[in-house]
């Protein structure tokens, strides 16, 4: 994620999350991260789903706003995270110079997926004034054969310049996105 060319210098942010998938209020998001820039947040966590009777109930991660499907986390194998205090993603590292900050999580625990033998997710965020940019990365092996995907949430107007890249929001908080 980067700043386009072209546009006013607005700061660049990010936040993620990191810890375990409990509580009584919990989503399904270990992993999942916001961006936000020029006054808004162009990638985004969709926020609280509409509360019902099942909001509190065994029924509440049938939700896709709750559950991992409606965040940007990783899918591995086509399998969501579970919940509860055994879900954890812990932080394995930090490191920061004052120009970059490199935060990285263990994501493998918020999967009940026995193919999965590593699941972590880096995030590379450099300041650079109005080229700021955050690298997120996904570094992944199964014992087997399977697929990989993950998921970025917009409510912002967005445009694919190409299969691999698109402008999220518009004005000050656009975003340029590309896929490597």
């Amino acid at each position: 994620v980067s700043r386009p060319v072209g546009r006013a210098p607005k700061a660049l942010a990010f936040c993620f999350k990191a810890g375990v998938n409990a509580g009584g209020h919990e989503h399904l998001d270990n992993g999942s991260f916001v961006v936000a820039c020029g006054g808004g947040t162009p990638l985004l966590d969709p926020g609280m789903d509409t509360y019902t009777r099942d909001t509190f109930g065994p029924k509440r991660f049938e939700s896709q706003i709750l559950n991992s499907f409606g965040h940007p986390v990783p899918y591995p194998a086509k399998t969501l995270q579970f919940h509860g205090r055994e879900a954890r993603a812990p932080v394995i590292s930090i490191a920061t110079n004052g120009l970059e900050d490199v935060v990285t999580i263990d994501l493998k625990g918020s999967y009940d997926l026995p193919s999965l033998e590593k699941l972590t997710r880096t995030f590379r965020y450099r300041r650079q004034g109005s080229n700021a940019t955050l690298l997120v990365e996904d570094a992944f092996r199964f014992s087997g054969n399977e697929e990989f995907g993950t998921a970025l949430i917009t409510r912002s107007p967005h445009v694919a310049l190409s299969p691999t890249q698109w402008i999220v929001g518009s004005g000050k908080t656009a975003v340029k996105v590309t896929a490597m």
